[in-house]
């Protein structure tokens, strides 16, 4: 998905972190600042791998 559509892959990432976090945080006592620097560095890194995967091999 990220090689066809890298803000497609972004939105996905967002939804399923926000989604994780938020059953976490009804189990535990989630630290709020430290999962969104996780998830933004993932998200990064999703956007730089979807955006570098979209140039290449095109016919």
């Amino acid at each position: 998905m990220p090689k066809t559509n890298p803000i497609g892959s972004i939105i996905i990432c967002l939804v399923l972190l926000t989604l994780i976090g938020y059953a976490f945080s009804r189990a535990l006592n989630l630290d709020w600042s430290l999962y969104f620097t996780v998830a933004g560095i993932i998200v990064l890194i999703a956007a730089i791998t979807g955006i570098a995967a979209a140039g290449g091999n095109k016919s």
